[in-house]
């Protein structure tokens, strides 16, 4: 992929989201860089690379346990074709502290991001490799008729390997 489409935008937006509700601040790695850098009202200073985004992340849970975020438009991409604009609306029902919010918290903000294709084109299918070389596999055994007795063996790990891939496919799809 050498430009971002609005279909990926909105899924990395969904898949972003998703994961901040998820309130695990590990998930910081997934979709930050070490060259991260976030301005926002609630850090004190300029939040910077992973540890930095896992501490925010973190302490922004702790404060707003059952914060929730929507997606207010589709994503906006920019002209290079890698930067993408979010507008999304952030609910918690933690009173705030802040007297024109009312009972609720609520912010609308606009949340700006570069995305590395190359990265993404990975993510977009993350258990491509193995299924590759599972299939590269089950191709020699075909091939190599000979040893038939090693070729049932080799089939009997495959099939395992079959099985956990599949394991690994249903919990993909639950998180998602």
């Amino acid at each position: 992929m050498d430009k971002l489409t609005p279909e990926k935008a909105k899924w990395l937006a969904e898949r972003y989201y998703k994961g901040m509700e998820k309130r695990d601040a590990s998930m910081a790695s997934e979709f930050y860089t070490e060259d991260f850098v976030l301005q926002d009202d609630g850090a004190v200073d300029l939040v910077r690379g992973i540890k930095e985004a896992e501490a925010f992340l973190q302490n922004m849970y702790n404060t707003w346990p059952d914060l929730r975020f929507q997606l207010l438009k589709e994503p906006c991409i920019g002209i290079d074709g890698v930067t993408v604009a979010f507008l999304v609306r952030a609910t918690s029902s933690r009173k705030s502290r802040r007297k024109f919010t009312g009972p609720t918290a609520q912010w609308e903000f606009v949340s700006f991001y570069t995305v590395d294709l190359e990265q993404e084109k990975h993510i977009d299918n993350p258990l491509e490799e193995a299924i590759s070389k599972l299939n590269a596999d089950i191709q020699d055994i075909r091939s190599t008729r000979t040893d038939r007795a090693s070729a049932c063996m080799s089939l009997e790990k495959l099939q395992e390997q079959c099985r956990q891939l599949i394991l690994q496919i249903h919990a993909l799809s639950r998180n998602y």
